[in-house]
Formats: C-alpha cells, sequence, structure tokens
C-alpha cells in the first residue's frame, strides 16, 4: 500500500514540474538551429533550450556537400523528397562543397496580370500558381474563414502570428492550428544549400521582423569588437562565435561599419541579428 502511495505521490510531483514548462516561452528560439539540425540543450528546471549544440558543422568534410545529415560528393544530385522547398527546381553538389541551385521565379510577382472575377490556384507542393478559375465557377468555389479574413478554395493564406507556415484554402479547410492543420505547411529556410559559406565562416543570420528564414548574414570583419552587457548569472560559458571573436550571453556585437541590424549574444553558439526598423 505504502509503495503504491510514494508512485502516486513521485506522478503527480512529475507533473506539477512539467505543468510549470509553457513551450510557447521559446518562440523567440531562431529558426536557422532546427533548419541546420542543432540539437537544443536544457539545463536542470529550464523549460527552453539555453543554448544549441551545432559541433557537428564543425566537424563536416568541406570538400563535401551537406543537407540534413545527408553528404553528397560533387555531381550528386539532390532528390525533390531532400529539398523541402516547391521553389527550388533543382540541386546539385558543385566544387568546395558548395550546391549549384536553380531558383524559380512566378510570374505572379512580377506584375502577372489577373483577369477580374478569376482567382488564382495553388498547391502547397508546387512554387507558383498552378491556374485560375473565373466567372461562373469561380463563384462555386469554397470560402475559408481563416484570421478573420475570407478567402477563396485554392487561394493560399498566411498567418499573422507565425510566419514560418504558409496555408491553402480548401473545401475541407478546418481552423486548427497551422502546426496540426493539414493544408498548413512549414517553409523550410535550407540554409546547408543557400548559405554554407556564411555558416562556414561564422557570420551570423540577420532576420527581418517579417520573416521566417534569414534575410541577410552579418560576417565577421578585422574591426569588429564586443560590448559587454548585463549577465546577471556571470554566464561564461556556453559562448557565441563570431569568426574569431568568442561573446558570453548578454554581449552585443559592436561593428565600425554603419548597420540596419543589432546584433547580440542570446541563445549560442550564434548571435541574434535583427533589422533595426529606424534604420
Amino acid at each position: 500500500m505504502m509503495t503504491k502511495i510514494l508512485i502516486l505521490i513521485l506522478a503527480l510531483n512529475t507533473v506539477q514540474v512539467l505543468g510549470t514548462c509553457d513551450s510557447t516561452e521559446c518562440a523567440s528560439v531562431p529558426i536557422h538551429y532546427q533548419d541546420l539540425g542543432c540539437k537544443p540543450i536544457l539545463k536542470d528546471g529550464e523549460c527552453c533550450p539555453s543554448s544549441f549544440d551545432c559541433t557537428h558543422l564543425d566537424a563536416q568534410d568541406e570538400s563535401k556537400c551537406h543537407l540534413r545529415g545527408t553528404v553528397f560528393d560533387q555531381g550528386d544530385k539532390v532528390d525533390r523528397s531532400q529539398l523541402r522547398s516547391a521553389c527550388i527546381g533543382a540541386a546539385v553538389c558543385s566544387l568546395g562543397g558548395k550546391f549549384i541551385y536553380a531558383h524559380l521565379d512566378c510570374a505572379e510577382y512580377f506584375g502577372g496580370i489577373l483577369k477580374p472575377g478569376c482567382v488564382r490556384q495553388y498547391s502547397n507542393d508546387k512554387c507558383c500558381s498552378v491556374g485560375s478559375v473565373c466567372g461562373d465557377e469561380a463563384l462555386k468555389l469554397a470560402t475559408c474563414d481563416f484570421e478573420g479574413k475570407t478567402y477563396k478554395e485554392g487561394q493560399r493564406m498566411y498567418p499573422a502570428n507565425n510566419n514560418c507556415f504558409k496555408c491553402l484554402c480548401t473545401n475541407d479547410f478546418q481552423n486548427k492550428p497551422v502546426e496540426q492543420n493539414k493544408d498548413c505547411v512549414r517553409n523550410e529556410c535550407n540554409l546547408e544549400l543557400l548559405a554554407i559559406d556564411n555558416i562556414r565562416n561564422k557570420c551570423a543570420p540577420v532576420y527581418h521582423p517579417d520573416s521566417c528564414c534569414p534575410n541577410n548574414w552579418a560576417c565577421p570583419k578585422n574591426d569588429d569588437s564586443i560590448i559587454p552587457g548585463n549577465n546577471p548569472k556571470g554566464n561564461t560559458s556556453p559562448k557565441c562565435k563570431f569568426g574569431s571573436l568568442e561573446l558570453n550571453i548578454g554581449d552585443v556585437l559592436s561593428t565600425k561599419e554603419k548597420n540596419c541590424f543589432k546584433c547580440s549574444c542570446n541563445v549560442p553558439p550564434m548571435l541574434d541579428c535583427n533589422f533595426t526598423p529606424d534604420c
């Protein structure tokens, strides 16, 4: 009897501890760690990762290409299923362990004219519009109510609070959270394919407030320096690495060159860099 009581107490305590962990607090963790396959490091009692283990990137053979754990020799083609992006048409491993790739550009993004009364049609596995529906047929299309707006069947929908997903209005669309919605797909950054030089040079990805993936990269220069930050816990490990510099949590990167972004060490080993709106 006593054993059963002890087991029950332990179970309740476990539930109580787990219940204090709110994963939504981790929403600010940059997407590049997930894209690069870095492993989260959790200290005792922490809900969100305090840093990530990206050491596998340093161990890569730079004469070969790498994508999500798969190694490619020169001349190897990347299978469509590995690209995870409808807008990258093809990719081949080339010299220096870099990919050569073809990026699709859609006519509708360059002023393609849509006739009045027509609705462009999209598919989640295609980059560009797959056609349009017009006239009486357009009037018959199902509608979707999504975040206070009404869309026609076949139209793309972009969540306001989760720019790493895109959704598609379908005739059986259900307003579930995007992570659980069959009609929503995550945007993949493909950083190993698109920005391997920046990664190898210990550059830092730069984000725009409205973007899921990095828009630019901050790369080291000889006159870069460190502004010591507020570090109340005195944490000196782990550190953020930027070129040859090593920054403690809370430190800020100082550059003599005027930039439209600010970089600081928040979740090592990479700096967090974000565009400044008043630049």
